[in-house]
């Protein structure tokens, strides 16, 4: 048994849809700006030259899923990427670029703040790897003196 429709729902639907019709557009405008605003940002970091990966937690992670923002090289490219996948299977995660995510991902991007904590833990990420590659070259010196100086014992150059 069918129930009686309301007197005026035909007119409220319509009210509804043509407001989504003059709205969309609008959505659509704000969608593409953000699309140049990743452009843009990318482009920014790239004249920076870091050279380096980075990235930052999205905080949307789940109980055993993580996902990051990041700024790493893509096909020879430096860009803005989305990494996530399962904790316990990293070599399973999958990257796409920011600008190809989908709407709500990119709006996260700024509305979130993600990409000014990117940046301002850019400083402290450069530091750790320039520490990590001090002690890589100390420790390759100490490795490879070790061994030249075998070698002059055996008389070889």
């Amino acid at each position: 048994m069918t129930t009686p429709k309301e007197p005026g729902a035909a007119e409220a639907v319509e009210r509804v849809l043509a407001r989504l019709a003059a709205r969309t557009p609008e959505l659509d405008r704000l969608d593409d700006e953000i699309g140049r605003l990743i452009v843009r940002t990318e482009k920014a970091l790239r004249a920076l030259k870091i050279g380096m990966r980075l990235s930052v937690s999205t905080r949307r992670a789940h109980e055993d899923w993580s996902e990051y923002l990041a700024f790493d090289k893509v096909n020879g490219a430096w860009r803005l990427t989305v990494d996530g996948g399962p904790d316990e299977s990293p070599d399973s995660w999958s990257t796409t670029p920011l600008s190809d995510c989908d709407r709500e991902t990119r709006l996260a991007a700024f509305s979130d703040g993600l990409i000014e904590r990117l940046l301002l833990t850019a400083a402290d990420q450069l530091d750790e790897a320039i520490k990590e590659r001090q002690m890589a070259i100390e420790n390759g010196q100490a490795f490879v003196g070790a061994i030249e100086h075998a070698s002059t014992r055996r008389g070889t150059p």
